[in-house]
């Protein structure tokens, strides 16, 4: 049957092979071989599910892999070198298929950012893990281009092209977390998820849900649209699985985005059918979902109590996060245009007593304190002009593309919602939301003008 299989698709043959040389680079240091069967099986199906797509499309799983935050040994391995092997892959395609000019839309802006990071590394007082952070960020940006103007390559729409990247990683991470909610609910007994897979651990419960909550528009809308049908089973399937594995983090960072991110649509396009969707979804989440995760739902009205005696630890945990708001403050007016340095953040918070806390759980102001106010001014403007683009879409392109408008948008904004409350900005998936955004606002024709 396989050979049969290679045979009939014997042109795509050769980029599953990349595909898979891929997935092995991402985990060859990885101790947790039930991680390592895991992610040979995510690249397996998604290749499968790719299989009757252009032959560069499949690629796209060599940066699924540093996307899902699955803690596994040596994981810069994972983050850095297969971004790179497939940033490198991609642009040989660009020079192959690429007749169209690439559009680099807000370079300036990214740049001017991207310059004022180089700048904080000679302040930084960890010049290796600074340069890291950098080399990262410098993929995150070469990843974004490249989604922005995929159309180059795919020759497929826009609407499309969306609908694959989005699928794949869709794909690629329920089959992750059907892993993590055996091992979490099965092995270790507890009524959660997290990242790490040796012993349960509550840490990475936001940043699992950072990377849930974006794709958590995507996966709702692959959910309520078109009827089940045999070719698009196995991503409705994924998205729900996405959707659960969401709600098992019990991260309320991610549970607050993504439904500011889902009622700025309702607000913005009058989507009112969406609002009766989130009542009823919640609804069966108090209904059948475990104790911990209505508890923890619950708790969100907790954290805007005083009383500590009260609610304990959400007390505790809301308390940290105002110190570090109001410390970095002050560190932004005595610091404005330099900032500290790059990777210096924790020097507050051990002034605080904090030593294994060396971020400020919101990018905002990590920026700010780090870079100045520069820094913060160039990545509010970088973000404020997507969403500001988005926002002023022409009702005729709205009408014409509406059920992957709402998605782009929402994810967007959970996004811009959730880096108030976790530090990201130099995550892949991060960068890859913002690309697939701009891709939809090149998709708008020329002649219909954006405000």
């Amino acid at each position: 049957m396989l050979l049969n299989l290679y045979n009939k698709y014997e042109k795509t043959s050769s980029n599953i092979l990349i595909v898979v040389i891929g997935a092995l680079i991402g985990v060859v240091s990885s101790s947790n071989y039930l991680v390592y069967f895991i992610i040979l099986l995510m690249i397996t199906l998604g290749s499968i599910y790719l299989i009757k797509r252009p032959l560069h499309i499949a690629t796209l799983y060599l940066c699924s892999i540093p996307f899902f935050p699955i803690q596994i040994l040596e994981q810069q391995l994972s983050t850095l070198l297969t971004p790179v092997i497939f940033l490198a892959f991609i642009v040989s395609l660009f020079r192959e298929n690429g007749k169209e000019k690439i559009n680099f839309k807000y370079v300036g802006i990214i740049n001017i950012f991207l310059m004022l990071n180089f700048l904080g590394l000679f302040q930084s007082s960890n010049i290796r893990y600074s340069a890291i952070f950098i080399i990262k960020l410098v993929i995150c940006i070469g990843l974004y281009y490249i989604i922005s103007n995929f159309n180059i390559i795919s020759k497929y729409d826009v609407e499309k092209n969306i609908h694959i990247i989005t699928g794949t990683i869709i794909i690629a991470a329920s089959l992750i977390l059907v892993f993590l909610i055996y091992k979490y609910f099965f092995v270790f007994k507890v009524e959660y998820i997290s990242i790490n897979t040796d012993f349960p651990s509550k840490e990475g419960r936001n940043q699992l849900g950072f990377f849930l909550a974006l794709l958590a528009p995507y996966a709702i809308y692959r959910l309520i649209k078109n009827k089940l049908t045999i070719e698009n089973f196995l991503i409705k399937l994924s998205s729900l699985v996405l959707i659960i594995g969401l709600v098992l983090t019990l991260s309320r960072g991610a549970w607050i985005s993504t439904i500011v991110g889902l009622l700025a649509i309702i607000a913005i396009r009058k989507n009112y059918k969406l609002l009766i969707l989130i009542i009823i979804f919640s609804l069966i989440i108090g209904v059948f979902m475990p104790d911990s995760v209505r508890d923890r739902f619950l708790s969100i009205s907790n954290l805007f109590y005083k009383n500590e005696a009260q609610i304990g630890q959400d007390y505790s945990s809301t308390t940290v996060r105002k110190e570090l708001v109001k410390i970095s403050l002050d560190t932004i007016q005595s610091n404005q245009l330099r900032g500290i340095g790059l990777g210096n953040y924790y020097m507050i918070t051990r002034s605080m007593g904090l030593h294994d806390v060396g971020v400020s759980h919101n990018d905002y102001l990590q920026i700010a304190t780090e870079l100045g106010v520069p820094g913060l001014l160039a990545f509010l403007i970088f973000l404020s002009r997507i969403i500001k683009r988005l926002v002023n879409t022409p009702l005729q392109h709205y009408k014409e593309s509406k059920d992957i408008y709402e998605p782009v948008l929402a994810s967007i904004v959970t996004l811009c919602v959730y880096l108030m409350l976790i530090n990201a900005y130099n995550s892949p998936l991060m960068w890859l939301i913002l690309g697939i955004g701009t891709q939809y606002i090149n998709s708008i024709p020329k002649a219909i003008k954006l405000k």
